[in-house]
């Protein structure tokens, strides 16, 4: 079978149109996501504003939880393990990499800092990238004491939820970063050495910073809110956390630029609009919206101001028409067309050789340069793999932002026949849930990822390297009128059959299974030389395919091997185990019994049983032998040893749910080889560190850098190293 890349109907045809939604991605999908429970008031909203009011219990939290746990009847203590100990373990995990770029909903925010290095946000840390030396400073992230809503975390030194928006200073030496939040916080750090400098905070209400703009001299900070009115506050870097004065925008702010000769003047870009705000000095701030001759101004991507004081009346905006609107003062001077989509992303810079530039990124996956000298010349227009959310030049190299997720590094050359060299590589389009790691004969490692974009992702962990890439699956021939249906919950604008929960490599069969959101499976037998070369095949060279006669099949969040490498057992959301064998892969064993859905399998050592949890919080287990549930599998398992640890319910593992937690606030477990350590990945964005057993009131070490529900964690097979990912924040760690 042979996959083609992104079919044409799966491109990226982004006009800018879901840019300037009232609400962003992040609400959209809490909406899909939501619970809802007997006795809510139709239409009542239960947003951030009422949690900061109300604890709002439902049904199967807190005492109710207590009270419906039918998996303590499938407990039982094992035979042999370690002495319980109360405390968090001894053993310190720091952040190593971080695979990830915040590419949604994001204007210019990957800079390079004053050393040339890339400055970006992914999840809930800031980045400074060394890529020619391969090093990564993180700003936040980390251990943590704080073990509670990520919401409530008043964290001192970084941030505790999506960075939103990102802005270097003109000498590229100051950052600042703003994240999610009723009130949301903004801090300013080193672009050298990732350490806080200063924090502010927006007025309760604001929801989210949405772009962050410096003044040349660093004097100010100007930060954009999503506000039922929306509004850009001011703030003086060097006083207090409260803004001084604001303006009131009442249009989508998307982008945010001070001009670079003036600490008081400043332009917003986004929603129908562009605005020049200019600042009295004292408390005052006067918005100017932009007119056109036309009547209407289109909706603007970014905004830039030229560097050459001949030019201090003129500015540029990126339309979502897909034209640059040169501006003189608040009047449209002059259009030009740049490309067939919007303008996502736009920057002014100057080059001691080239002189007064204008760089701008297309949607239609375009990378654009004009001089500028009173007007805009073409020089050259080249294509880029995706459309560039953020542009920077600096020291006669480009640096890219793309909206698939990557850092693009680039030579300034006059005609644009710069090599395009990738230096980040992530995921970018839905959730990230699949996650496998194998040490290879030589002792490397090589870590496995799936998401919703369609795309299997392959790192090597020791030298940092993104490798090959594959492809979840081809799209079916027909899109339904109303878009793709099916599958698990996802914002991603790829089809079910094109989106992957689950990854699972046997090295003794050399079998990486793949499973997508509508129940398929497909085996490949994977050429880790041709992995090793970034040659796609080595991940796409499919050997069969499973589950194509099941009817109704659903999507699939666990798929196992068992040690004995005889056979795959992959949870289903049908409520089922299959179990096969891996010679031909043509023997299916339907193992039934759980009223829900399948969150996860372990397999015994011995491959003889299979214990499995499920959404209605059932713990079972399956004799293989037999070939069939064992009602007394939690006794007869009692000398057992296990695998791994990925069921949430057991006896080793009481007390890894927080008081006020429900069942599924843990979404993912995994347990240390030699069976010392247990690892979860909660929906408050923590991985947690435990000692085995894990019992009720033990403690756990904490560590924060996502920013969304921790979908997956797992340990490298000798323990140095621990992975995890982070659904919506699309970022591995």
């Amino acid at each position: 079978m042979e996959y083609e890349q992104y079919p044409p109907e799966l491109e990226d045809s982004d006009d800018g149109a879901d840019e300037f939604a009232d609400e962003n991605k992040k609400e959209q999908l809490k909406k899909m996501k939501a619970k809802s429970y007997p006795g809510d008031d139709q239409g009542q909203e239960y947003d951030a504003t009422m949690a900061a009011l109300f604890e709002k219990v439902p049904p199967g939290e807190g005492d109710e939880f207590a009270a419906v746990k039918p998996w303590l009847g499938a407990i039982k203590e094992p035979k042999d393990h370690p002495k319980p100990v109360k405390k968090a373990p001894d053993v310190e995990y720091a952040v190593d990499w971080v695979y990830g770029y915040r590419s949604e909903e994001a204007r210019q925010n990957a800079q390079f800092n004053h050393l040339g290095q890339a400055v970006y946000p992914t999840a809930a840390l800031g980045v400074v990238f060394d890529y020619k030396k391969m090093s990564q400073l993180y700003f936040g992230g980390g251990k943590t004491t704080f073990g509670g809503r990520k919401q409530l975390d008043e964290s001192k030194d970084g941030h505790s939820d999506d960075v939103t928006a990102l802005c270097l200073s003109l000498s590229r030496k100051l950052v600042a970063s703003g994240q999610n939040g009723q009130q949301p916080l903004i801090f300013l750090w080193s672009a050298e050495n990732a350490k806080i400098i200063g924090k502010k905070r927006l007025p309760k209400g604001a929801r989210l910073v949405t772009a962050l703009a410096m003044s040349p001299s660093e004097k100010y900070l100007v930060a954009s809110d999503a506000a039922e009115k929306i509004t850009a506050h001011l703030f003086d870097v060097q006083g207090g956390a409260a803004p001084i004065c604001s303006v009131t925008i009442n249009m989508k702010v998307v982008h945010l630029a001070f001009s670079p000769l003036s600490d008081t003047l400043f332009a917003t870009a986004g929603k129908d609009h562009m605005m020049l705000c200019n600042f009295d000095g004292t408390k005052t701030i006067k918005g100017t919206k932009g007119k056109s001759k036309g009547g209407k101004v289109e909706s603007q991507c970014a905004v830039a101001f030229p560097s050459n004081a001949q030019y201090k009346a003129d500015c540029f905006t990126g339309g979502s028409d897909g034209k640059i609107y040169h501006w003189k003062n608040d009047e449209v001077a002059k259009l030009y067309d740049n490309n067939k989509g919007s303008v996502m992303s736009i920057a002014c810079r100057s080059d001691d050789k080239v002189g007064e530039l204008v760089i701008a990124g297309g949607s239609d996956k375009t990378l654009s340069l004009y001089k500028f000298t009173g007007s805009l010349q073409k020089m050259w227009v080249v294509e880029v793999a995706a459309a560039p959310r953020s542009v920077d030049l600096f020291q006669g190299r480009f640096l890219l932002g793309l909206k698939n997720g990557s850092l693009v590094d680039m030579p300034l050359s006059t005609d644009g026949s710069g090599r395009q060299t990738t230096v980040m590589t992530s995921h970018c389009d839905g959730e990230v849930w699949g996650l496998d790691v194998q040490t290879l004969d030589d002792g490397s490692l090589r870590l496995l990822t799936s998401a919703d974009d369609n795309r299997i992702l392959c790192y090597n962990v020791k030298e940092h390297k993104a490798l090959a890439e594959g492809l979840v699956g081809a799209p079916g021939k027909k899109k339904a009128a109303k878009g793709y249906r099916g599958g698990a919950s996802s914002m991603s604008s790829q089809p079910a059959e094109c989106q992957s929960r689950c990854v699972a490599y046997c090295a003794a069969v050399n079998h990486l299974a793949v499973a997508n959101n509508k129940g398929i499976v497909t085996i490949r037998e994977v050429d880790w030389a041709l992995v090793d070369q970034r040659d796609s095949i080595g991940l796409n060279s499919v050997k069969t395919t499973l589950f194509k006669k099941v009817k109704k099949a659903e999507w699939i969040e666990t798929m196992v091997y068992s040690p004995c490498a005889k056979h795959l057992a992959v949870g289903s959301h049908d409520n089922t185990v299959y179990l096969l064998d891996t010679k031909t892969y043509k023997k299916v064993i339907k193992l039934t019994g759980h009223s829900s859905f399948i969150t996860a399998v372990d397999w015994a050592i011995d491959s003889k049983y299979i214990r499995s949890v499920c959404g209605a919080y059932e713990l079972l287990f399956f004799d293989i032998g037999k070939k069939k549930r064992d009602p007394s599998g939690a006794s007869n398992t009692i000398a057992t040893v296990w695998g791994d640890q990925t069921c949430k319910f057991g006896w080793n593992v009481q007390g890894i749910f927080p008081s006020g937690t429900d069942g599924s606030h843990v979404n993912s477990v995994a347990m240390s080889s030699d069976q010392k350590l247990i690892a979860s990945g909660d929906d408050y964005g923590l991985v947690n560190l435990y000692r085995n057993p894990l019992l009720e009131g033990h403690k756990a070490a904490m560590y924060r850098g996502h920013s969304e529900h921790v979908t997956s964690v797992k340990f490298s097979d000798d323990g140095k190293y621990l992975f995890s990912t982070g659904g919506q924040d699309q970022t591995t760690i």
